[in-house]
């Protein structure tokens, strides 16, 4: 069994607010998760920064219909990452994206998918937003996301489960 803790933005009410919920499901196939979420959020200092997306549906998908959206400093959503053209990723795997500058003792660039140079979704502060975006048809649907876009909040990141500034 696999349990994952996955942090997100849900509407309540008229405001928005992050929660904290574990995942737990049989992987790979037996069963599945739903769509894409963040199992790995990594906010170190200087650019020790990653993001490791997983695969909870029961099939293979194209990541040609997903994005990453992100905000910077309180920003709205205002960058936004496209995958690798044909890229898919099997049913309960992992896709792992890091910063360029990430320091090797802490992960070895050859085990990423995607090692990226600033600016991308992967350089970001504790107070920027993303979000794993599905595009389907003419219809963008956020299906997660850590932050809050378009809101400055004092101090270097948001509350999470119980932990003060948790992005950061």
């Amino acid at each position: 069994a696999l349990s994952v803790t996955q942090w997100d933005v849900y509407p309540q009410d008229t405001t928005m607010y992050i929660g904290s919920h574990t995942s737990s499901c049989v992987a790979p196939a037996a069963a599945p998760c739903g769509d894409l979420f963040f199992s790995e959020y990594i906010e170190g200092s200087s650019y020790n920064k990653a993001i490791e997306i997983y695969n909870g549906n029961s099939t293979t998908v194209s990541l040609n219909n997903y994005r990453i959206a992100k905000t910077s400093n309180g920003s709205d959503w205002n960058s936004f990452h496209q995958f690798p053209g044909g890229a898919t990723m099997a049913s309960g795997d992992v896709w792992i994206i890091i910063a360029d500058q990430l320091d090797t003792a802490f992960f070895d660039h050859a085990n990423a998918d995607e090692i990226l140079s600033y600016p991308s979704p992967v350089h970001y502060n504790g107070d920027d937003a993303i979000a794993i975006l599905k595009i389907s048809g003419t219809d963008t649907i956020f299906i997660d996301v850590i932050g809050v876009p378009a809101v400055t909040i004092s101090g270097d990141g948001w509350d999470v489960a119980g932990v003060s500034e948790a992005t950061k």
